[in-house]
């Protein structure tokens, strides 16, 4: 009695799954329409692009930013996106790569550095994350944003600090 139920709840379920991938391709597909009707509007490619990394198809959203930036190679906006679909890949030190191109030029690049800071925080490199913000306090003087995030990867460095203390005190402990 109990398998039959079972057997019920995953056909019902796999029923779902399937009318679901129907329902987003046919949304991906429409918005690959407007992406031909309008080739030179970013804002259907921008929609398509958070439609696939937002329902992990991060494969596809990959391929499509790439054919983007083949129609517009220095569309910021672009790059944006292809940076944080490698976040979201994981692959952190390419979206770095590409985030440290825009801070060169950008209008605002708070954005670009916190992202490459706590890029290398995931990443386990703080000192480079302080080094990042460092940087910005020298060029934005003013903006205290820095300021905060400096002592909040502080703390975490600190934090890794004490805990790799403990656990080589922990070590030689065990093994006396």
């Amino acid at each position: 009695k109990d398998s039959s139920l079972i057997n019920s709840r995953r056909v019902e379920l796999e029923m779902k799954r399937n009318e679901y991938t129907e329902k987003l391709d046919m949304v991906i597909n429409k918005l690959d329409q407007c992406v031909a009707l309008m080739p030179w509007d970013w804002r259907p490619r921008a929609i398509r692009q958070e439609l696939l990394m937002s329902h992990d198809r991060l494969d596809l959203a990959l391929e499509r930013i790439q054919e983007a930036l083949l129609i517009e190679p220095g569309n910021r906006e672009y790059l944006k996106m292809k940076a944080r679909l490698h976040q979201l890949r994981g692959e952190k030190a390419e979206s770095n790569r590409i985030l440290k191109k825009l801070a060169a030029n950008e209008k605002d690049p708070w954005t670009v550095y916190s992202m490459i800071s706590k890029n290398y925080v995931d990443l386990g490199f703080i000192d480079s994350a302080i080094h990042i913000m460092n940087q910005f306090q020298k060029i934005y003087p003013g903006d205290r944003r820095a300021a905060d995030m400096i002592k909040r990867f502080e703390m975490i460095r600190n934090l890794k600090k004490a805990d790799s203390s403990d656990k080589k005190k922990s070590d030689s402990v065990s093994k006396e």
